[in-house]
């Protein structure tokens, strides 16, 4: 075979390269799995993992009234705290769940829906219309500066922190609950 014949060569190498390239860009750069159990994660220093078995951290947020609000305003009865945004494709998967369990333990718990509100990412206007557009009516505040995020160690959305009565963090969750699921969770804080 002569060289005429081979002229689609040099383009076949080229998109083998670019190709490669692509692949090797997605798989390599992607993010991590999040959906990983606690004992599959790596440590991360300072990780909301880390809470577990401790006292909630002090918090700060702001309702929708404007008013500040800290952990001990929620004392009185056991606490699901959700830091979340609406942006964020695992929260809008979330969410509806959480909703659908509010309904049931609503009385008894204290949902504390904290949205990771930044004027970059997303407002509280944002925040209060997707709230609206969805449906949802569990309560839910504004987390201005991500200083409860902060305290709460933060690291990835939606994490959900199960608190007891006594204040006490009795497990961390980063990743998506099923109805079954979260319910189990709140009933070991009841």
């Amino acid at each position: 075979m002569k060289w005429k014949d081979r002229w689609w060569l040099p383009f076949l190498i080229v998109g083998l390269i670019v190709t490669a390239g692509i692949w090797a860009s997605y798989h390599l750069v992607r993010s991590p799995d999040l959906s990983q159990t606690k004992e599959q994660m790596i440590p991360l220093s300072n990780s909301a993992l880390e809470l577990e078995g401790s006292r909630i951290p002090e918090f700060r947020v702001i309702d929708k009234n404007g008013l500040h609000k800290t952990e001990a305003d929620f004392s009185d009865k056991p606490m699901l705290i959700v830091e979340w945004a609406s942006w964020c494709p695992d929260c809008q998967k979330q969410l509806p769940v959480v909703q659908e369990v509010y309904k049931k333990y609503g009385d008894k718990v204290n949902f504390v829906m904290i949205n990771l509100s930044d004027p970059k990412m997303e407002t509280k206007e944002q925040a209060d219309h997707y709230i609206k557009q969805e449906g949802f009516h569990f309560p839910y505040y504004y987390d201005n500066g991500q200083q409860a995020a902060d305290s709460l160690k933060v690291q990835s959305i939606p994490t959900m922190y199960f608190v007891d009565k006594d204040q006490q963090v009795k497990k961390v969750v980063i990743r998506f609950q099923d109805e079954a699921s979260l319910e189990a969770q709140l009933k070991t804080i009841l």
